[in-house]
């Protein structure tokens, strides 16, 4: 809401406009920011009128929504593979004393962070490694596959209300 309202606001926008409009001979950093920030007004809607730009609050707020929902969703899924101790060779000694086996044999090894990236980086067995990995990036899929969809309807709403073709060109 804030990001919005601050690039939606005339009166500093007005501000920063005038400053440009001087022309001061600024260091490379300055300018940069400068040209930046006359960019991200037009790029999030200041120049649109106000029917525009209520349209874009809403797509904003919708799309902050659907990105929280798809993060709530990823912190949320509890994904794991179960393997043989031997699978864990190349594992610090410290993790395969917190990853004992239970009572099938096998030790249970999550698609969370403590777990996932030791087990990437060390595992001799790669197998298992990929195995974990394709666990890892299919986190929460069953769910977040139908809210990039609407993701990616509102992000093309606000592509084509700013003016660019898609998104990808926004």
């Amino acid at each position: 809401k804030f990001d919005t309202a601050f690039f939606l606001d005339r009166e500093i926008a007005g501000v920063v406009k005038r400053y440009a409009a001087k022309k001061e001979k600024l260091s490379p950093v300055r300018a940069r920011l400068l040209e930046h920030m006359l960019r991200d007004y037009r790029r999030n809607g200041l120049e649109l009128n106000e029917e525009g730009q209520k349209r874009l609050t809403e797509l904003n707020e919708k799309l902050t929504k659907l990105g929280q929902e798809f993060d709530t969703n990823l912190a949320n899924s509890a994904l794991f593979l179960e393997v043989t101790p031997n699978a864990l060779e190349g594992l610090p000694p410290s993790y395969l004393e917190t990853h004992k086996p239970g009572p099938n044999g096998k030790v249970k090894i999550t698609t969370d962070y403590p777990d996932y990236f030791p087990v990437i980086q060390y595992a001799k067995n790669r197998v298992v490694a990929l195995e974990l990995y394709k666990l890892f990036d299919n986190r929460a899929a069953d769910k977040n596959v139908s809210v990039l969809e609407k993701i990616f309807v509102l992000r093309r709403e606000k592509a084509k209300l700013l003016g660019y073709p898609t998104w990808a060109d926004y």
